[in-house]
C-alpha cells in the first residue's frame, strides 16, 4: 500500500478506538516502568530528557519533540528512575481497516522519531488528553476520536517526508473518495462511482482493493457510519431522521448496518457517547 493511500484509509476506511489518554508530568524524577500493552501506544514528549527502552529495538534517547509510536505487544519504558523534570502525553488506541489488516504494517514509520513541527502534534495530544478527562462534556468520545485521527494523519504525513519514499496513489481513487465525502447520502452504486472517473464497476473495485484494501461500497458505508456517529453523539435527531440524512430510507436496515460496523445499536452508541 502506498503512503498516501494509507493516509486515505485512515481518513475514510478505518475503525479507530481510543482506549485512554493522559498527560504525565514529573517534577524531580522520571520513571515510566517497562510495560507491555495490547494496543498501540503513542507517546509525545514536551519536556525533559531520558533513556527509553523499546523491546526488540534497544535504547532510544527521548527529548522535547520525540514521538514514540509503538505497536501492540512491544514492551517499553524507562530503565529505572532518572532525575530531572519531564512531561509527556500518551494515547492508547486500536486502528484496523475493513479487512482486519493491521493498518500500520502498511505505513513506513519509525518507532522513535522527532518530526518537524512537533509542537503542533503535542498541542493536539494535549487536547485529546483534556477531552478524555472531560466526562461531563457532550460528545466527548466523538471529539477524542476525531482529534486522535487528525493527530495520526498529521504524524504520518510528517514522518514520510523523507528521501526515497514515493507517493503514487491513483488520483481516480482520491477523486472518488472526495465525492463520497460530499455525496454519501445519495443512493449510489459502484457503476455511478466508476462513471465519475471513467472506469467500469469491476475496474473501480480492483483499483480500490489494490490501493486501499476495501471496496467502493465499504468506503461509502464508512462515510455514512462516521456521519451517523457524529449526529448521534452531538444532536437530538431521531434515529429515523439520522438514517435518512446518511442515505438509508429504511431505519431498521440502517440500525442493522450500524450495529454490524460499530458493535452496538444507534441508541446504545448515543448513550455511550453522552456517558462514556
Amino acid at each position: 500500500m502506498h503512503v498516501e493511500a494509507a493516509v486515505n484509509v485512515l481518513l475514510e476506511g478505518s475503525e479507530l478506538s481510543v482506549h485512554r489518554a493522559g498527560l504525565f508530568a514529573y517534577r524531580r524524577y522520571y520513571n515510566y516502568p517497562m510495560r507491555r500493552f495490547k494496543d498501540y501506544n503513542l507517546v509525545l514528549f514536551a519536556r525533559g530528557q531520558a533513556v527509553w527502552l523499546i523491546e526488540g529495538v534497544g535504547e532510544a534517547a527521548v527529548r522535547p519533540g520525540t514521538v514514540l509510536l509503538l505497536p501492540p505487544g512491544v514492551a517499553n519504558g524507562t530503565p529505572g528512575r532518572q532525575s530531572g523534570q519531564a512531561e509527556h502525553a500518551s494515547i492508547h488506541f486500536d486502528l484496523h481497516i475493513e479487512s482486519g489488516t493491521d493498518f500500520f504494517q502498511n505505513v513506513p514509520f519509525d518507532m522513535a522519531s522527532r518530526p518537524d513541527g512537533w509542537e503542533a502534534l503535542y498541542a493536539l495530544a494535549r487536547r485529546v488528553a483534556e477531552e478524555w478527562t472531560g466526562y461531563e462534556l457532550l460528545g466527548r468520545s466523538m471529539v477524542v476520536h476525531d482529534l486522535t485521527r487528525t493527530l495520526l494523519v498529521d504524524l504520518i504525513r510528517r514522518s514520510v517526508r523523507r528521501p526515497g519514499i514515493t507517493i503514487t496513489t491513483d488520483p481516480r481513487v482520491l477523486e472518488v473518495l472526495a465525492n463520497l465525502h460530499e455525496r454519501f447520502a445519495e443512493p449510489l452504486t459502484v457503476d455511478e462511482m466508476g462513471e465519475w472517473v471513467g472506469l467500469s464497476a469491476s475496474h473501480l473495485r480492483s483499483l480500490f482493493a489494490a490501493e486501499l484494501g476495501v471496496s467502493p461500497i465499504a468506503a461509502l458505508q464508512t462515510q455514512r457510519t462516521r456521519e451517523a456517529r457524529r449526529l448521534l453523539a452531538g444532536g437530538s435527531l431521531t434515529v429515523k431522521e439520522i438514517a435518512r440524512q446518511v442515505g438509508y430510507e429504511d431505519p431498521l436496515y440502517f440500525s442493522r448496518a450500524f450495529r454490524k460496523r460499530v458493535g452496538m445499536s444507534p441508541m446504545e452508541y448515543r448513550q455511550s457517547a453522552k456517558n462514556p
